[in-house]
């Protein structure tokens, strides 16, 4: 084995090699130089101790092959005409080993077929033997080891690459994540604010407790005093009650009108919802006995008393602990029960829980007592002042709103006038239609008020007779824009269609009259149309001396996106809508993108079918 210092002084190979200057480069490089002629040996460690390299030097296979077990070489030169090992076989050892080196064959001319097959197996390069062979030799150093660095670089491109791809993939799992957690935010946000309530009640228990129950019983008797929803005063006053008493789970029962059964009014916990199907037998279980005794109870532990049923934690999951229960009275007669159940924070209520339930159920009786009459009281008077002023109302409404509403609409008042002008409304299906003109305002700022409210009441004539000719319902004219409702009807089903069938025949006729815009100096007339489809609120809305007949609702709202997104001659629509008619037209709507509108976490599908070149 002959190991080659670069610092070590050798025989110049002028003949081969001539370097630039005297002293070579250093260069990090090592490679192992194998060849059993050794006067071919030293040609080799001059030609590449002269270009800088750190050499070792063996003139037999086996030791460089033992060198190669001990040390890492970036780079093998070998004879491929050795005794006893030639280079095919060093090769395959090389690689038995699990070593990657880049391996370079020197041949003469009548080796060229084994240094091909050498290749093959592996080799990076060759080399004929020649009087050029030390210039040879660096030419295809050079080459293996720059190919061998750009090998590395793109291994390490490609390591940044997967590195870059998995941080994108963690930011996507992180806005996954950071998604699923505003979903859990409200609830974890008021844990969090309960416990900081808790802790700082602990400071002062007793005053805060008894400012506490104060302010509940005086926000209880303002409500009382100032509101008649009967559903809505009973779940505030027995939301309160179980926020001041911190009881798990609250609930009012009324007695039925055979006065045989609780039937659950409220109820509010995690299983209220389960526990409003229910009804409680008067004399059964413990709401049972106070409606049938007319006597409040305290239970420290329900399971101990042979008057609770189980059977109710049986069905909803719930575990009971401790109990109040007290009685609901109206002129010492039993008009239903409140319940209390589980105290937070301890094992059982206390007797001051009870005193002060009491008093909240007193109160509760009062307001339902009062709630009944003011009902009966309030339906009294409307029935009297509507049988007073009915006809005289009727007739100068009907004719009042024929000018603003559909000929059908005054129809149906007309036959039905009490369901009709009622304030309130009722859940329908129905395709809601909203359209703009694009660039009213510009439009406005080029001529007269009185030619752009003849050319704008035009349009508005050619399009209600547009919608009403397809069965929809003039809602109201905003400004330049439009809002109509299509209603299922007895001779038309499918209210989504004629509402997609309208708005084309609008933007057809926005084709028409747009010639008359232009000979007046204002622009071509364009239109945007958005249309959704789904359950909506029809009916009266406002004050009883002034009222609009009017949709409202998600849904109605979602429509007005689709036309505040739509481009000027395209008509957009949800999914809803061309679920309903699909198929129907030819050819179908186009499906765009989903788009982001306000009021909406979620993307929303849409449709477009375009007009007027728009896209």
């Amino acid at each position: 084995m002959t190991d080659i210092d670069p610092g070590q002084s050798y025989p110049a190979a002028s003949h081969i090699f001539n370097p630039m200057s005297e002293s070579p480069t250093q260069r990090s490089e090592k490679v192992l130089v194998v060849d059993d002629d050794r006067l071919a040996l030293e040609f080799l460690k001059d030609a590449l101790h002269e270009a800088g390299f750190k050499l070792a030097a063996y003139n037999r296979p086996q030791e460089a092959l033992d060198r190669l077990d001990r040390e890492t070489f970036d780079l093998v030169v070998s004879d491929i005409n050795m005794p006893g090992m030639n280079g095919i076989a060093f090769l395959e050892a090389v690689r038995g080993k699990g070593l990657d080196v880049p391996l370079i064959f020197l041949t003469g001319n009548d080796q060229i077929d084994t240094a091909i097959q050498a290749i093959r197996l592996g080799a990076s390069d060759y080399i004929q033997k020649s009087k050029e062979v030390g210039e040879s030799l660096l030419l295809a150093v050079e080459r293996v080891l720059d190919k061998q660095r750009l090998e590395r670089e793109n291994q390490e491109l490609l390591g940044q690459l997967q590195r870059q791809n998995e941080e994108l993939e963690n930011r996507n799992r992180e806005k996954e994540e950071l998604v699923e957690q505003l979903g859990r935010f409200n609830d974890e946000l008021e844990v969090r604010v309960k416990q900081a309530t808790l802790e700082l009640q602990t400071a002062n228990a007793l005053l805060q407790k008894g400012m506490q129950e104060l302010g509940i019983l005086y926000e209880m008797s303002q409500a009382i005093s100032s509101t008649f929803d009967f559903q809505g005063l009973l779940e505030l006053l027995m939301n309160n009650t179980k926020e001041v008493l911190q009881a798990e789970a609250s609930s009012l029962m009324l007695m039925s009108e055979d006065r045989t059964e609780l039937e659950f009014v409220v109820a509010q916990g995690a299983q209220g919802a389960k526990v409003k199907k229910f009804t409680v037998k008067v004399g059964q279980g413990i709401a049972g006995w106070v409606a049938e005794k007319g006597e409040s109870l305290l239970i420290p532990d329900a399971y101990a008393d042979d008057r609770f049923n189980p059977a109710y934690d049986k069905k909803t999951g719930f575990k009971t602990r401790s109990i109040m229960c007290v009685p609901l009275k109206s002129k010492d007669e039993v008009t239903g029960v409140v319940q209390l159940i589980n105290p937070k924070g301890s094992d059982s209520f206390t007797q001051d829980n009870l005193e002060m339930f009491k008093a909240i159920a007193n109160q509760a009786a009062v307001a339902i007592e009062n709630t009944r009459l003011y009902s009966r009281t309030r339906e009294m008077a409307d029935d009297l002042r509507e049988a007073l002023e009915r006809e005289r109302w009727v007739s100068i409404e009907k004719e009042k709103m024929g000018r603003y509403i559909p000929k059908d609409l005054v129809e149906e008042i007309a036959r039905n006038r009490e369901a009709t002008l009622a304030l309130g409304g009722q859940s329908i299906e129905a395709s809601i239609l909203f359209s703009d003109i694009v660039a009213f305002t510009t439009m406005s700022e080029k001529t007269t008020p009185a030619v752009i409210l003849s050319h704008l009441n035009a349009y508005m004539t050619a399009m209600v007779a547009i919608l009403e000719e397809h069965g929809g319902i003039l809602d109201k004219f905003m400004g330049d824009g439009i809002m109509a409702v299509f209603k299922a009807e007895e001779d038309r089903d499918n209210h989504a269609l004629a509402a997609v069938q309208a708005a084309i025949k609008m933007q057809e006729k926005v084709q028409e009259l747009t010639s008359d815009w232009e000979a007046a100096e204002l622009g071509p007339l364009r239109i945007r149309v958005g249309i959704n489809s789904g359950n909506v609120v029809s009916g009266n809305v406002g004050a009883e001396t002034r009222m609009d007949y009017t949709v409202i609702g998600d849904n109605v709202n979602l429509a007005s996106r689709m036309e505040s997104h739509g481009k000027a001659g395209q008509i957009m629509m949800h999914e809803s809508t061309f679920e309903k008619i699909q198929g129907l037209l030819s050819p179908d709507p186009q499906k765009i993108d989903p788009i982001q509108v306000k009021g909406k976490i979620q993307p929303v599908q849409t449709y477009i079918i375009a007009a007027n070149g728009s896209k």
